[in-house]
């Protein structure tokens, strides 16, 4: 079929009324992440354990592997209030406004798999920053009560949500000045 010139210019209104109407078609954006319910458990430090700045504290993560990975992804963070899961981005992680401090990111292999070395399975222990000490923004916490957190990312869910995460908190106080 053969299209004319003048056959052309005969589409351009039909044309321009369809694009009219699709760019008056609201859009919603949707953040492609999904929080679940489920989480593992931080058992070390306990819930409302005293840890002074600078001082390397036993941490102990307890994961629920909920998509049954064979390997799966945390980070641990510090947040001076609660964590808000509505801040996260979409792969998971929190904006560096949102939280104190990153501990890192680990992986945590599960089904007797081998510890991979990038990046390694979580650490026995961690360091508690000294926020005095701060090159910037040197603040000076006493009895305050932080939170750390660590977010899990479920890999291989079924479904159509590519990563799903888990958000575990406990409460610690930093820089206790009594016992």
């Amino acid at each position: 079929m053969q299209l004319t010139a003048s056959a052309i210019l005969a589409l351009l209104p039909a044309l321009s009324a369809f694009v009219g109407q699709v760019n008056g078609v609201p859009t919603r954006l949707v953040k492609r992440q999904d929080v679940v319910s489920v989480h593992g458990t931080i058992n070390e430090p306990a819930e409302s354990a005293a840890i002074a700045p600078g001082a390397t504290f036993d941490f102990d993560f307890e994961s629920v592997n909920y998509c049954e990975s064979g390997y799966e992804p945390i980070t641990v963070y510090l947040f001076e209030n609660e964590p808000d899961v509505s801040d996260m981005n979409a792969d998971g992680s929190f904006p560096e406004s949102a939280y104190l401090y990153e501990f890192g990111e680990w992986l945590i292999p599960n089904f007797g798999l081998p510890a991979q070395q990038d990046p390694p399975p979580p650490p026995s222990n961690l360091s508690m920053p000294d926020f005095s000490q701060a090159s910037t923004n040197a603040a000076t916490y006493s009895d305050a009560t932080f939170y750390l957190t660590v977010v899990e990312t479920y890999l291989d869910c079924p479904g159509d949500v590519a990563k799903e995460f888990g958000v575990t908190t406990n409460s610690i106080v930093y820089n206790a000045t009594t016992a």
